[in-house]
């Protein structure tokens, strides 16, 4: 029989602090809803995202849910797609927040 996976409360706590930091960042970004536009595959995140927040917040949710009682293929599935989620907003944080090129037509604050 397989035990099911918990996820230690201390690095869910680092996770939950992850998620805040790049909160912050993406409220710093300040990103305008003209500017914000599908950032990834509905395979990856709910296509129903309106801004970027919304991301954040699917993360959040699938860890409460990994929290909850369930199979461990279930625990197994969550943790993978959390940790895909948290690297593609990580990576979508990093590029947003990366200086403008010089002459390109978008501008960015």
């Amino acid at each position: 029989m397989d035990l099911p996976l918990m996820l230690d409360d201390q690095l869910r706590q680092r996770l939950l602090a992850q998620l805040q930091q790049m909160q912050q960042q993406i409220e710093q970004l300040n990103i305008q809803e003209d500017e914000f536009s599908d950032w990834f595959d509905s395979k990856l995140f709910r296509a129903d995202a309106v801004t970027p927040l919304c991301y954040v917040r699917e993360i959040r949710s699938n860890l409460m849910a990994l929290q909850q009682p369930c199979s461990v293929s279930r625990q197994q599935w969550l943790a993978q797609r959390i940790g895909d989620q948290m690297n593609a907003l990580y990576q979508g944080i990093r590029w947003f927040s990366r200086p403008p090129v010089k002459g390109a037509a978008q501008s960015r604050k």
